[in-house]
């Protein structure tokens, strides 16, 4: 693309080289980043719904006021007694 006798068409042609090649560099900066995010939320959501389905998160959680409710439950049925 350079024109015979003259070095401004490579100086340009130089120039939007390098300006293309941060700009791909940039683009796939961003998607990558993009990627990343997408991956960790699935995972956050994949959690989530196995804590809400009632996997072993949610029992180990709920593990400490299974009592709590047990004696709300003994309590309820000695008051309607």
């Amino acid at each position: 693309m350079c024109m015979k006798g003259t070095t401004e068409g490579c100086v340009l042609l130089e120039r939007m080289t390098k300006v293309e090649t941060k700009q791909n560099f940039i683009l796939l900066t961003v998607i990558a980043m993009f990627a990343v995010i997408v991956v960790i939320a699935f995972k956050l959501l994949n959690t989530q719904i196995y804590l809400l389905t009632g996997g072993d998160g949610l029992r180990s959680v709920s593990e400490a006021t299974h009592e709590d409710i047990q004696s709300m439950k003994k309590v309820k049925e000695e008051h309607l007694k």
